[in-house]
């Protein structure tokens, strides 16, 4: 009886490692989209380009950004984008030395990290709206249009240094700091509402260059 339980239970200690082996494998191919995710780069031939299209993106990975992505506009992208689709939810996006013009016209725009408007012009039509895991960030002369209806969420804060924020009718809801009291920044408030969603146990500062710049604030 001892040798029978003994054989026993070595046949079962073995038989621990082809099942650890599965769980090994399983873990190693669900994380390769958080281990590589790439940086996508707009480069469109010319005129008005979709974002839905593959051919209008570079990256290391191909396609049209994915969930965990960095997106990013620049010189070399010297066409329109016209945003058609809701997109994944982006790590960041950047627009450092872009000249071109964002048309969110078809879809809702997701970042887990900042949203930088640090060159051409972001236009929203149809009420799309912006989901900003972090801060939205307006410099180097860029412009931010929304769209009457649109509701813009920014989870941390709305940076205007160097550039035009038109809020047209908008709704606007910041958690932390405001701060639009560069020489160089302004807040166009329009018929637009801001809300700050601060909760107990949080700081926020808000400042800006006007003493009364919002059309409506909660």
């Amino acid at each position: 009886m001892n040798y029978t339980y003994k054989k026993y239970c070595d046949r079962k200690r073995m038989g621990i490692f082809p099942v650890l082996l599965c769980f090994l494998g399983v873990f190693l191919l669900a994380s390769p989209s958080d281990v590589y995710a790439d940086t996508h780069y707009w480069q469109p031939d010319a005129g008005d380009s979709n974002w839905s299209d593959a051919a209008n993106w570079w990256s290391a990975g191909g396609g049209i950004p994915s969930a965990n992505d960095d997106v990013r506009f620049d010189v070399n992208g010297a066409g329109n984008c016209v945003i058609d689709v809701d997109t994944a939810s982006l790590e960041w996006l950047d627009t450092t030395d872009y000249v071109g013009i964002i048309k969110q016209s078809g879809g809702t725009v997701t970042t887990t990290n900042d949203l930088s408007i640090k060159g051409g012009t972001w236009t929203t039509t149809n009420g799309r709206a912006l989901s900003i895991g972090r801060d939205i960030n307006i410099e180097n002369g860029a412009v931010i249009n929304l769209d009457n209806g649109q509701t813009v969420t920014v989870s941390n804060d709305m940076n205007i240094t160097n550039g035009t924020l038109n809020a047209n009718g908008s709704t606007i809801r910041v958690k932390r700091n405001w701060t639009s009291n560069g020489a160089n920044a302004v807040f166009n408030c329009g018929t637009g509402t801001v809300i700050s969603t601060v909760t107990d146990g949080d700081a926020c500062g808000w400042k800006t260059k006007d003493t009364n710049p919002f059309y409506n604030l909660e």
